[in-house]
């Protein structure tokens, strides 16, 4: 049995030539005209039209009724046209309510509508006056890229600079959730395997994590976006020591702009030169081989719990993009041991950190990957603190009992403290609270303990 041909629904503005002669379609649209003597009418829709044969489904001399604008769907055959028809830019043959005028309003609609130069041989036509064609078409053209390749149009064509940011980001997002599943932060229990440039990876199926690193990425991406950042790297700690500067494992991605001051107009061009997509996801598919072997090369943590960190250095000049009464985008906040602006408008720097700031020594480094697309070169490495890893566990807090509480109490010699009652201290100095006042200017000397001992108000002059 021979095997039918399906009619390929497309709206009537997507009709392409000649990518679609010859193609059998389903296409709907207003009845613009209709010619009874050639059998022959006009379909539009969306400031396109096309023209429909009907000879196939009359018989000689028979005549179809269709009233000009009514919505008709139409399956059928796309053929060139041996001559364009005179309704076509004149008007309908069929008189309407108001010939003059509607004879005007479409010669000007005819010089800004576009007109396929194909015909539809139609084998089916039917009305359907309660057809939604909007509706119609953003479905049709859903299926239409549904069923397209990933890039059609050009499929080994360089990518844009949006695109690039875009692969950039994609690789980030996978590369953090594939991190956290080979050094154990979390359980293996919380990631499943998935398949991600034709390699397998690890993504975490647990929706707060998840939702952690999705707005981290979009942060980071939105700086990517403006070229402002130099590094993102993921930084594991031990729960007990969640410093920047103590970090066990910094995942470093360098990133250099060679175009920082691409047009925001021109970034959806593609860029001559560039990689293209297939070679984009064969080097995040490299980039990811080498994540996923890395364990072999990095020496063992302890047994105990880890985190992780999302941090960003930013490029030199460059600031968060935030105002004065704008916060950051995303949920960032100043990392330990390294200066740091709010924003453009902030002239100063300040160092944030737990503890002062020491020497440390250098760490151990494991080169990964490096690419160099012309556009946006990548670099990743690892930077690994041995030391830090074997470091003792810090003394956790140990709350004073009822007993400690009430000795150090009695130990305290802070006279001005309200706490403090009359009495006699465990050393057999008496205790008396003193009576502080600030004197004026005008009194000259600083206050002194007789005045400051003076109930009457004289010494307030």
């Amino acid at each position: 049995m021979a095997s039918v041909e399906c009619a390929v629904v497309v709206p009537i503005a997507d009709v392409a030539y000649p990518q679609d002669l010859g193609q059998k379609v389903r296409i709907a649209g207003f009845c613009s005209s209709y010619d009874t003597d050639t059998a022959e009418l006009l379909l539009e829709h969306e400031r396109a039209c096309i023209a429909v044969d009907l000879s196939l489904l009359l018989d000689s001399g028979e005549r179809l009724e269709i009233f000009p604008k009514s919505k008709l769907m139409c399956i059928g055959t796309l053929e060139m046209r041996a001559e364009r028809a005179a309704h076509d830019v004149e008007g309908p043959t069929r008189p309407l309510s108001s010939p003059s005028a509607h004879a005007q309003k479409r010669a000007l609609r005819a010089e800004e509508m576009h007109i396929s130069p194909m015909v539809v041989r139609a084998i089916f036509v039917k009305q359907v006056d309660r057809l939604d064609l909007r509706v119609w078409a953003q479905a049709a053209r859903a299926r239409l890229d549904s069923k397209a390749p990933a890039r059609d149009r050009v499929q080994d064509g360089p990518m844009t600079y949006n695109e690039t940011v875009q692969c950039i980001s994609d690789l980030l997002e996978c590369a953090i959730h594939t991190i956290l599943c080979v050094r154990q932060v979390y359980p293996k229990d919380v990631f499943v395997r998935r398949k991600k440039y034709d390699v397998p990876v690890f993504q975490s199926r647990h929706p707060g994590l998840n939702e952690y690193i999705g707005t981290s990425v979009r942060a980071v991406t939105h700086e990517l976006q403006n070229s402002s950042v130099r590094t993102v790297v993921v930084a594991l700690h031990y729960e007990d020591a969640p410093d920047s500067s103590e970090a066990l494992e910094r995942y470093v991605f360098s990133l250099d702009f060679l175009l920082p001051d691409t047009d925001v107009r021109n970034r959806d061009l593609v860029i001559r030169g560039n990689l293209s997509r297939a070679a984009a996801e064969l080097v995040c598919r490299q980039f990811l081989l080498q994540l996923l072997a890395v364990e072999a090369r990095l020496s063992p943590v302890e047994e105990r719990p880890l985190t992780f960190r999302v941090l960003v250095e930013m490029a030199d000049g460059a600031v968060p993009t935030a105002s004065v009464d704008a916060p950051t985008h995303g949920p960032w906040a100043p990392t330990d041991g390294a200066p740091f602006r709010a924003n453009a408008l902030d002239a100063a720097t300040a160092r944030l950190s737990t503890h002062a700031a020491s020497a440390a020594p250098a760490p151990r480094l494991h080169p990964l990957k490096v690419l160099e697309s012309g556009v946006i070169n990548v670099s990743l490495h690892v930077e690994e603190d041995v030391p830090q890893k074997h470091a003792p566990v810090n003394a956790p807090y140990d709350p004073p009992t009822e007993t400690q509480a009430e000795s150090q109490s009695m130990s305290q010699r802070d006279l001005d403290d309200p706490a403090i009652d009359d009495g006699v201290a465990s050393s057999g100095i008496q205790l008396r609270k003193r009576k502080l006042f600030a004197q004026p200017l005008t009194t000259g000397g600083p206050t002194s303990d007789a005045s400051s001992e003076d109930d009457s108000d004289e010494s307030l002059g």
